[in-house]
């Protein structure tokens, strides 16, 4: 897998995370204002963000994300949306997990990009920005934790 096809599929998945918002040009960018270390979006609002984890440890490394697979742990889709919706949230922290997007040797899982741009497209829709996480605990899964692929290993990752 070139470096590269990686970097270009994980900024495809980016591009999608901004909501639809009423005003897009504001809602088109969000900065930090390194003079108050606030979030200001391109009208020079300060905006503020409440949300919370939508971080799936396991294999498919993604929540449920179908009409008919509400679960109160296991899914995030429009039900879970229009809820969070509800509640004043706008912000979702996506866990992205390295398994799931290389699961093996010179092999970008698309299927699994997809679901997460569909994702983070659908939660834009309901007002939700999406802040991906690359996340790991404990480094893999060799460790009774998740991050890096089980692949890695031997090929000079100190495990």
């Amino acid at each position: 897998m070139r470096r590269s096809s990686l970097f270009a599929a994980l900024v495809g998945l980016t591009a999608a995370t901004g909501p639809v918002a009423t005003d897009a040009t504001c809602d088109s960018v969000i900065t930090v204002n390194p003079s108050t270390g606030r979030y200001v979006d391109a009208c020079g609002r300060t905006r503020f963000f409440r949300g919370a984890n939508v971080v799936y440890k396991g294999t498919p490394w993604h929540p449920l994300t179908g009409a008919d697979e509400f679960d109160p742990v296991l899914s995030f889709n429009q039900v879970d949306a229009r809820l969070w919706q509800s509640l004043g949230h706008n912000l979702m922290r996506l866990g992205t997990m390295w398994p799931g997007v290389v699961p093996s040797r010179d092999q970008v899982n698309s299927t699994y990009l997809d679901v997460m741009t569909n994702l983070t497209a659908m939660a834009s829709s309901y007002g939700i920005f999406s802040l991906l996480d690359f996340h790991q605990d404990t480094f893999s899964t060799k460790f009774c934790g998740e991050g890096e692929s089980m692949w890695r290993r031997g090929r000079g990752m100190v495990c």
